[in-house]
C-alpha cells in the first residue's frame, strides 16, 4: 500500500483523484476553523492592516495568482489557504518560485 505521502502527491499531480469522505466532525471543525480565520482577520482590519481575501475554495491558477500578486504588492495579511494548496499542487512551477525567491534572499520579487 502506497505511502500517505506518495498518495498526497499523486493527488497534486492529478494522477488520483482526492476521495470524497463525509465527516460530520470533520465538517464542524472546518466550519470552526472559517469562523476563527474570519475572526482573525477581522481583528487584524480592526488594528489597521490591510487584508487582501482571495474568494473560493478551489484551487486556480487565478486563485494562486491573485495570492502572489497581493504578497508581491507587499499585502501585510493574504490568508494563504489557497497558496498552501497550492504549493502542494504546483510541482514544478512552486519549485522554480522557490529558487527564485531563495536566489533573492526572500526577498519576494519574482
Amino acid at each position: 500500500m502506497p505511502s500517505s505521502p506518495a498518495l498526497d502527491c499523486a493527488v497534486g499531480e492529478r494522477a488520483l483523484k482526492k476521495p470524497l469522505i463525509r465527516d460530520p466532525l470533520l465538517e464542524i471543525l472546518w466550519k470552526r476553523g472559517l469562523i476563527h480565520e474570519q475572526t482573525y482577520l477581522d481583528h487584524l482590519t480592526k488594528y489597521g492592516l490591510e487584508v487582501v481575501k482571495i474568494e473560493g475554495v478551489e484551487v486556480t491558477d487565478a486563485a494562486v495568482a491573485k495570492t502572489v500578486a497581493a504578497m508581491r504588492n507587499s499585502v501585510q495579511a493574504v490568508p494563504a489557504s489557497e497558496l498552501a494548496e497550492a504549493i502542494a499542487t504546483a510541482g514544478p512551477r512552486q519549485a522554480a518560485f522557490d529558487r527564485c525567491l531563495a536566489a533573492q534572499g526572500g526577498r519576494n520579487n519574482c
